[in-house]
C-alpha cells in the first residue's frame, strides 16, 4: 500500500515536471500576438513552434520587429522595443502585372490614363493610352492669333513610380516621374490665308504621392508635384503645377 502510494505521488510529480506546457507570447510592433512555445532566441531572431490539434508549425520572427516577449519556461520577459519595424513594401521577387487608372491635373490640361503596370518590389513601370483635355491658351501667349482646333486628344502615357517602405502597414510614399505624348492641332488667322499647324508635345513631370492598399490586390494612390511642356525633361520653360489620383488592381500580390 506504501508503496503504491510513493509511486503515484512520484508520477504526479514526474508529470508535472515534465509534461508541463508552457504558453509563451511574443507582441509584434505592428501590434499583432504571437501565442506559442519558444524553443530560442539568439542576436537576430526568436524561434518558437506553434501546436494546433492538427498540426505543428516550427517559425521564427526577427527580434527587431518584436516590442516585447515572454519566455514562461526560462522566466524571461522582455522590455518594450521602442524602436519602429520599418515595412517592406512588397517581397514578391519576380515581376508581375496590374491595371491602373489615374487622373492628372496639370493645370490648365486633365489627362486621364488607363494602363498595364509592371511592378517587382519598389519599383513600378506603367504604359498604355491618354486622353488628354486642354483648355484654350494652353500653350503661348493667350493674345498671339492662334485657335485650337479641338480640345481633346488622344495620345500615350509612361510613368515610373519608386515606392518606399514605410512604417506604416498599407501605406507608403512614393516618387513618381511621368511622360505625356500627344499632338496637337492649332491654326493661326491671317487676313489672306490662314496657317495650319501640328505640334508633338512631350509633357513631362515629377511628383511625391502616398500609395495606401485599400485589399489584398487594390491600391489607391495620389500625389502633387510640378512639370513642363518641353521636350526636354523638366526643362521649366513652361512650368505647370502637378497633381494626380488613382487606382490600381494587382494581378498577384
Amino acid at each position: 500500500m506504501k508503496f503504491s502510494a510513493v509511486f503515484i505521488a512520484l508520477m504526479l510529480i514526474y508529470g508535472r515536471i515534465f509534461g508541463q506546457t508552457f504558453v509563451d507570447r511574443i507582441i509584434l510592433i505592428s501590434g499583432d500576438t504571437i501565442v506559442c512555445t519558444i524553443t530560442l532566441i539568439n542576436d537576430q531572431n526568436i524561434f518558437y513552434k506553434e501546436e494546433s490539434k492538427k498540426s505543428k508549425k516550427n517559425s521564427h520572427v526577427l527580434l527587431e520587429s518584436v516590442s516585447t516577449y515572454s519566455w514562461v519556461s526560462r522566466d524571461i520577459q522582455s522590455g518594450s522595443n521602442s524602436k519602429k519595424y520599418v515595412f517592406p513594401f512588397d517581397s514578391i521577387n519576380s515581376w508581375n502585372f496590374g491595371i491602373k487608372f489615374t487622373n492628372q491635373f496639370n493645370y490648365p490640361i486633365v489627362h486621364s490614363a488607363p494602363a498595364l503596370s509592371l511592378y517587382k518590389k519598389h519599383h513600378n513601370f506603367s504604359f498604355g493610352p491618354e486622353f488628354t483635355n486642354l483648355r484654350d491658351y494652353s500653350f503661348g501667349n493667350p493674345l498671339d492669333p492662334l485657335n485650337l482646333d479641338q480640345q481633346k486628344y488622344w495620345g500615350l502615357n509612361a510613368a515610373y513610380r519608386y515606392i518606399l517602405d514605410s512604417n506604416w502597414k498599407k501605406t507608403n510614399v512614393f516618387f513618381q516621374m511621368n511622360f505625356s505624348l500627344y499632338q496637337l492641332f492649332y491654326t493661326e488667322d491671317r487676313i489672306v490665308n490662314d496657317i495650319k499647324y501640328k505640334e508633338t508635345i512631350v509633357e513631362n513631370t515629377i511628383g511625391i504621392g502616398v500609395n495606401h492598399q485599400l485589399f489584398t490586390h487594390l491600391e489607391i494612390f495620389g500625389g502633387i508635384g510640378f512639370g513642363s511642356t518641353n521636350g526636354f525633361f523638366l526643362m521649366l520653360e513652361q512650368f505647370i503645377p502637378h497633381s494626380l489620383i488613382g487606382i490600381e488592381f494587382k494581378l498577384k500580390r
